[in-house]
């Protein structure tokens, strides 16, 4: 797949399939203005974000990986609180991370709080609750995405990275949402996942109960 201006595509693919399109379907209609990149990884989304005029802050754990041209990276530990103001930015991607989280309803808190009235996140999880991974958790007790294998609990890259530590269903994160102050405007749904079924066959199968990955687009509240 080659890069191009509309859908930067980088050598190492760290989400899974679609989800980077939607994430930005997602946030298409958002007016340019100050956007938060979490969990930026090689910063795919970042660019895409910049091309479509945003002022872009990326952050990531990892910033060796961080390849987006114009974007500088930030290093941190996205346990712990975010290092910005009340109010800064107009939009905030969390992305294929929640999952990586020792406290994902915190993390959630501290995206309510950098954002500013009326501005969007857009967070996503493992749908931990799709057909697939029950049929895997009654054959083996663990969820799609959540094994116990060193490849899923730590991260290839990076040995401050904890891999896939925390499985958080769609419902539950729906609450923590809600209960952190949040609108949810949309919900969307990647791909399925089979294994040794081409992906090209799973395209058309997405929704609650067969997408592979959950997107959230989620709006901070204006004052009534």
């Amino acid at each position: 797949m080659k890069k191009n201006r509309k859908d930067p595509v980088f050598d190492l693919e760290r989400a899974y399939a679609d989800c980077h399109q939607i994430t930005l379907r997602l946030a298409a209609a958002e007016a340019p203005g100050r956007a938060l990149d979490l969990g930026a990884g090689q910063g795919a989304l970042s660019e895409a974000l910049k091309l479509r005029g945003f002022e872009v802050t990326a952050a990531d754990i990892n910033t060796a990986q961080f390849r987006a041209s114009g974007v500088t990276c930030a290093k941190l530990d996205l346990n712990r609180p975010l290092p910005f103001p009340d109010e800064g930015f107009d939009l905030v991607l969390a992305v294929e991370i929640l999952e990586h989280l020792e406290s994902p309803r915190a993390f959630l808190r501290e995206i309510f709080r950098v954002l500013r009235p009326g501005g969007l996140a857009v967070v996503s999880t493992p749908n931990i609750t799709s057909l697939p991974s029950r049929v895997l958790f009654l054959a083996t007790g663990c969820f799609d995405l959540f094994v116990p294998t060193k490849r899923r609990l730590e991260d290839p890259l990076d040995a401050e990275a904890d891999g896939h530590i925390s499985p958080l269903p769609g419902w539950l994160l729906r609450y923590h949402l809600r209960e952190g102050g949040f609108e949810i405007e949309k919900t969307r749904y990647t791909m399925a996942y089979v294994p040794l079924v081409p992906r090209a066959a799973l395209r058309f199968l997405r929704g609650r109960l067969s997408g592979r990955v959950g997107l959230y687009a989620a709006r901070r509240p204006r004052p009534s």
